[in-house]
């Protein structure tokens, strides 16, 4: 079953997403944003980078989640739907979970803005992924809507991927003498990685 997804989407890397911690990383990005809180595209462009950073660093992403090729960039699929509380795809606990943990209400711009409640669980994290998510959030928080659309474009997991559709991971890692072989241990390893 495995191998038919596969074929059929190109896609040759999957991660077991980490839903508990995902949400953690949405507290932790917004504690780190403080009182003015976080829009969603920012959210959205510090999770792709924070676990790109990640998994060419440390041979892991962050949370495992998919990322979606989107007009405006890659977006995190389970971040949108965890904030826009979808439960079609989101288990009902995690979003009740997600009300206690986040505000999110419109802000001026009519954007979805995200502010924390209350502290990320460090637990879930370790230091190389509190690392990365400091790393990214220094990064490209401050970067305007175009500058991160434009930087987000120049992605080989972006341009290679199919409008609407999930990106590889594979193109998230960088060129090096090692690529392919890593791309190859993380096409049988990644589903069985503890995130």
């Amino acid at each position: 079953m495995e191998e038919q997804k596969r074929e059929m989407t190109g896609i040759t890397i999957y991660f077991r997403r980490s839903d508990r911690k995902l949400l953690e990383m949405i507290v932790f990005i917004a504690n780190l944003a403080g009182e003015k809180g976080i829009d969603i595209y920012h959210l959205a462009k510090i999770f792709f980078y924070a676990e790109k950073w990640h998994l060419n660093n440390y041979l892991r992403p962050i949370v495992g989640d998919i990322y979606i090729k989107m007009q405006y960039g890659p977006a995190p699929s389970a971040v949108l739907d965890l904030i826009n509380k979808n439960e079609m795809k989101i288990d009902r606990k995690l979003i009740e979970l997600a009300k206690d943990a986040l505000k999110v209400a419109p802000n001026d711009k009519g954007h979805n803005e995200i502010k924390a409640k209350r502290q990320p669980d460090k637990d879930y994290f370790s230091e190389s992924d509190k690392e990365a998510i400091n790393w990214a959030y220094e990064r490209y928080a401050a970067q305007s809507f175009s500058a991160l659309m434009d930087a987000s474009h120049q992605e080989p997991a972006w341009r290679k991927a199919v409008n609407g559709h999930e990106m590889d991971y594979a193109d998230m890692i960088e060129e090096g003498p090692h690529r392919e072989e890593i791309i190859k241990d993380l096409e049988e390893d990644g589903p069985f990685l503890a995130l």
